[in-house]
């Protein structure tokens, strides 16, 4: 029987089990049917998805992340706030600012009181499709501006992930409606293949897109998002069709922490 302590975080609603690996032993025993089961709301932890908190020789720390379904995916923007949140609270850096590695590169992130400022990776274009806005924030995302009240999120996110251009790889869903200063969204994620209460880098996409949906010349913006989750604000710069100098902010809270035991024939949680 082995046991694994574990803590659990979230970032506006968006949860997350997270757990030191420092050697990235822990790595080698993981099996997807065990990270799936510990996301499971009904079985286990519950939660959208699990981090490691790896060593990185160039850089402080590496994430290394899993959605719910078990399969190691793209970047978490809330995934990555968290990480970093956990990684000052662990003692692992010595002050509020780091710079940690993950799969789609380096990221700098600042510990503020209540906010964790994350850089995230740059945006040199964005497509059409149709109506909607398409891009990789650090995972694929489509973005459609709509009245959020008429949308029911699972079943048009679920109709656009499987349709024939996005159902091979698979894309992020958000439906977005913008009301005099504020952008409200909506995501259906891949990889939980279900509506979560807030989606980091969906979030800078729906920032992105409410740019250019609302034709902002160039210039350095700040565009506060609504999630289910609760607020979270995106900082860049716009150059045409190009985003640099990208930052999500907002909060990350630690819930609780435990320890799950388990065999290869059984998993249980204290």
């Amino acid at each position: 029987m082995e046991n694994i302590k574990f803590y659990k975080y979230h970032g506006t609603a968006n949860d997350f089990i997270m757990i030191e690996d420092r050697d990235k032993s822990i790595e080698k025993l993981l099996t997807q049917d065990m990270i799936a089961t510990w996301c499971s709301r009904k079985f286990s932890v519950g939660a959208d998805g699990l981090i490691l908190l790896q060593e990185d020789k160039k850089s402080d720390f590496y994430m290394k992340y899993y959605n719910s379904d078990g399969n190691e995916s793209s970047m978490c923007g809330n995934g990555g706030r968290c990480i970093s949140q956990f990684a000052y609270d662990q003692e692992w850096i010595a002050g509020r600012s780091m710079q940690f590695m993950a799969v789609d590169g380096l990221h700098r992130a600042i510990i503020d009181e209540e906010k964790v400022y994350l850089s995230m990776i740059s945006v040199p274009s964005v497509s059409r499709d149709g109506k909607a806005y398409v891009m990789n924030t650090g995972s694929p995302h489509y973005v459609r501006f709509d009245n959020l009240q008429e949308i029911d999120i699972d079943q048009e996110g679920k109709t656009i992930r499987y349709n024939s251009t996005y159902n091979s790889e698979g894309i992020n869903v958000n439906i977005a409606e913008i009301k005099k200063n504020l952008v409200s969204m909506q995501t259906y994620e891949r990889g939980v293949e279900a509506e979560t209460f807030s989606c980091g880098t969906g979030t800078v996409a729906v920032a992105i897109s409410s740019l250019l949906d609302t034709n902002q010349p160039n210039g350095q913006y700040e565009v506060k998002i609504s999630t289910k989750g609760g607020q979270l604000s995106v900082r860049c710069k716009k150059h045409e069709d190009a985003f640099v100098d990208i930052y999500l902010i907002g909060p990350s809270v630690r819930v609780f922490e435990g320890i799950l035991f388990f065999s290869k024939d059984s998993i249980a949680l204290l």
